[in-house]
């Protein structure tokens, strides 16, 4: 059985209050931690996204050697068979732009 002393000493304000701010400490590290992974893994996820949009990117089609072709109408020609001989479509490549003739 604790004896009066240790009693009044472990129920004091200032014991209380140091035990306060000792668990406001463990508590604001658990904060500091979790907030840490929330934000790396939100991070991670950013940087997921943006690595798959960029492997979207048109641009990005174009530099692993790919074009697109237009016609004159402006409309994009993705099957021969919308292509006609003698007509001209304009090719874009990653650096730029040339125009073609169907033969």
């Amino acid at each position: 059985m604790e004896n009066f002393s240790t009693q009044v000493a472990r129920l004091s304000p200032f014991n209380q209050i140091s035990n306060g701010h000792q668990r406001l400490d463990e508590l604001d590290g658990r904060m500091k931690r979790e907030m840490g992974a929330i934000i790396k893994t939100s991070r991670d996820q950013c940087l997921a996204y943006q690595a798959r949009l960029s492997a979207l990117n048109p641009e990005a089609i174009l530099k692993r050697g790919y074009a697109i072709v237009i016609a004159d109408d402006g409309s994009t020609v993705y099957q021969v068979s919308q292509a006609n001989t003698g007509e001209k479509l304009q090719v874009r490549v990653s650096d730029g732009e040339f125009e073609v003739i169907v033969d």
